[in-house]
């Protein structure tokens, strides 16, 4: 269940911070900061 929460989060935040790339507010290297690191989230099973 945490790990569908962090999934869920996750997506949302990569979502809106596409939107926010398309809509010029955010450039390259601030998506790439703030895109959620995946492979970095402990493997909660």
């Amino acid at each position: 269940m945490y790990v569908n929460y962090l999934k869920h989060y996750c997506t949302s935040k990569v979502i809106r911070m596409k939107q926010a790339k398309s809509q010029k507010e955010v450039n390259e290297r601030e998506y790439q900061t703030m895109a959620c690191p995946l492979q970095n989230i402990p493997k909660y099973t």
